[in-house]
């Protein structure tokens, strides 16, 4: 088969499940090269030209991994991840394996949005933000949904440090200020050197906030 000409290969692929075509990119380099288009177009991936903002969703994340290994793959400067109530852990995982594979400062701007989901914050998604912050991300956006309930979470102010590069920070969202998810916020707010702070629908109380504003130290504000 390696015998045949790129284009009979290309029609081949024309014909393909997405199944079939993702198995195919896992050959070799050559198949990776000639199904990757077919594939991406199926599960809905759009590569990014001349380093522009790369937007995904649940389902067009599947393709990163094969993207990352492909030779149009170039760093983008922006991302975009859109989750719903389909999102699983699979998709935070995958997503927490691209950036790790990343040079430190690569992408500076990341923007998550959680409007239609999920509903409640796993390890893989904390492993996510972690991610974000420890590749030099210089912004990160997170918005969407708003809990209809106050948060009766109790917190105490992490003692430990993490490593930031974080200057721009919008949390939008009572997601982050929930369950697992707080001790990264706690930390990033206690540890990034910020000159932009946005924090709303947090869905914490007054009697939550007095005891985390008292200690909070940011100089660059």
């Amino acid at each position: 088969i390696y015998l045949l000409p790129n284009e009979l290969l290309i029609y081949i692929t024309e014909y393909l499940q997405k199944k079939s075509l993702q198995r195919l990119t896992q050959v070799s380099q050559l198949f990776r090269e000639i199904a990757s288009p077919r594939y991406f177009e199926c599960v809905g991936f759009k590569p990014p030209i001349h380093f522009e903002g790369l937007s995904v969703n649940h389902g067009s994340c599947k393709a990163l991994p094969v993207w990352r290994r492909t030779n149009a793959f170039m760093v983008p400067s922006t991302l975009w991840f859109t989750a719903s109530h389909q999102t699983l852990n699979a998709e935070f995982k995958m997503l927490d394996v691209f950036f790790a594979s990343l040079g430190e400062g690569s992408i500076r701007r990341v923007f998550l949005y959680f409007f239609s989901g999920p509903s409640n914050v796993t390890p893989s998604l904390v492993s996510l933000l972690e991610s974000i912050q420890q590749l030099g991300c210089r912004e990160l956006y997170c918005h969407g949904f708003e809990w209809l309930w106050r948060s009766r979470h109790s917190f105490t102010i992490p003692t430990s440090t993490c490593k930031s590069r974080l200057m721009r920070l919008e949390l939008c969202s009572s997601l982050l200020f929930s369950g697992l998810a707080i001790p990264f916020t706690l930390k990033t707010l206690q540890s990034a050197p910020l000159e932009k702070l946005v924090l709303t629908d947090t869905s914490l109380t007054a009697t939550q906030w007095s005891p985390f504003l008292e200690p909070l130290y940011l100089p660059h504000l």
